[in-house]
């Protein structure tokens, strides 16, 4: 089968058209694996406990973590200058589970896992451990293809790993290889996670546990990114709430966008809603149902008579823009929150940055919280992320990468290094850029948009 067949059959099975598929996995540029291998090279310290530290390695951006337990804050004030990984014992396997929700979720299980185990602190001589992944259903043709094309360049790069199918209810077969494994890494639903955790308590014995469930993530554009056309800024941040039709975690729901700047944020949604239109023809929708589409539109459509709603888009488009400038409730909030899949945004205005995370990101769940795909300066980002990331918030980076995420930096809470080695608890955020605001035109004419 040659390789436009195969990425026909890719797009069939996972119901993502091709476009969408070619333009996510051909920018090779936004997603650095020299980066990747220089995030093993050093632990970041406990100073980052206390504050933001530059990345380990000499990587861009900056790191903060956010400990579970308040002794660890003194342990850091003690020793600001120790690593905080250290080097978990010989393990002889790791089990990952991928979900199915966007294509290859899997594949970058089985790579982070595997290059973590031949990059574990204190240079082991043991042999590194196989890497078992239960591949999602919905998606079985990506990653056997793509680790079949690197096992005929060196096939030793990928020795030790292994894709398969099995039934999450086979419980002989689930305590068979829990039973067997040092390491579990989910990406799933929550309610497999839980199902996974109770599972791994009845063994008796002690099994890391990476859990990654469901998650929520945001775009922010502050007024400095609004001082000439709003187009760039809606270019982008269309791009980030457009792939993978917003069912990825890392896709923005609500924009918040920050008054003051010489454009305001109705002419922000205008563009952006001119943005997702044109996006549409070069990334088509997949087969996600637009009823769910259409149930929003007349749920907006509906409250644009008392004045503080406008619809900025049309019931057959491709997508819904939103300008939402209602006094929310707690619950108008998370509604507005869930409503945000399937190509829906919406523009929420503030009158400064500084509120976003107390008025909004803390009336959601810390855990459900993932990434904020951010046009702000580096004035003002880091109180941004300080704020963000202590109710929750895992990653930030510039607009207009949220579908390419740094794999040297926080996914979920997690570096690299938390596949081999051990920690304090808690988790890491990072700032993948100390400037987002500079990095939005070269984005832009990179992505060719």
């Amino acid at each position: 089968m040659g390789e436009p067949s195969r990425l026909q059959a890719i797009a069939e099975y996972t119901g993502y058209p091709v476009a969408m598929l070619l333009a996510a996995f051909g920018q090779g540029d936004l997603v650095r694996l020299d980066a990747l291998m220089a995030s093993f090279a050093e632990s970041p310290r406990w100073a980052t406990v206390r504050d933001w530290q530059p990345m380990p390695a000499g990587l861009p951006g900056r790191v903060r973590f956010f400990p579970d337990h308040r002794r660890d804050r003194w342990r850091a004030a003690l020793h600001p200058t120790a690593p905080l990984f250290h080097a978990a014992p010989p393990a002889t396997m790791d089990l990952g589970f991928a979900a199915g929700n966007v294509p290859g979720n899997g594949l970058l299980l089985a790579l982070l896992l595997h290059v973590a185990n031949h990059t574990i602190l204190g240079g082991s001589s043991a042999p590194p451990p196989a890497v078992l992944v239960r591949n999602s259903r919905q998606a079985p043709l990506l990653e056997p293809w793509v680790l079949t094309a690197i096992e005929q360049v060196d096939p030793e790069l990928v020795a030790g790993i292994s894709m398969l199918v099995w039934d999450y209810d086979d419980a002989a077969l689930q305590r068979l290889l829990l039973g067997r494994v040092d390491t579990v890494v989910a990406t799933a639903s929550d309610p497999v996670i839980a199902s996974l955790d109770a599972q791994l308590q009845s063994l008796g014995r002690p099994v890391r546990f990476l859990r990654h469930g469901h998650k929520i993530s945001f775009a922010v554009i502050g007024r400095e990114a609004l001082t000439g056309d709003p187009a760039l800024a809606a270019t982008l941040a269309a791009l980030d709430s457009t792939f993978w039709d917003q069912y990825g975690c890392l896709s923005a729901r609500v924009h918040f966008v920050e008054r003051g700047g010489r454009g305001s944020p109705e002419d922000y949604a205008v563009a952006l809603a001119e943005a997702m239109g044109t996006l549409a023809h070069r990334l088509p929708r997949g087969v996600a149902p637009r009823r769910f589409l259409h149930q929003a539109y007349d749920t907006y459509k509906l409250l644009e008579a008392d004045g503080d709603v406008r619809v900025l888009t049309h019931y057959d488009d491709d997508s819904l823009v939103v300008l939402d400038m209602r006094d929310w409730s707690a619950p108008q909030w998370r509604a507005a929150v869930n409503r945000c899949t399937g190509r829906v945004v919406v523009v929420r205005p503030v009158d400064d940055l500084g509120e976003i995370a107390p008025r909004y990101l803390r009336a959601l769940p810390p855990a459900n919280l993932q990434s904020m795909s951010v046009a702000v300066s580096g004035e003002r980002v880091l109180a941004l992320a300080e704020a963000a990331g202590a109710c929750g918030v895992t990653a930030l980076r510039s607009l207009g990468r949220a579908a390419f995420p740094q794999l040297a930096y926080s996914w979920d809470g997690l570096l690299p290094l938390d596949m081999g080695n051990n920690r304090p608890a808690g988790r890491f955020t990072t700032l993948e850029t100390d400037d987002p605001l500079s990095e939005l035109a070269p984005t832009l004419a990179r992505l060719e948009l």
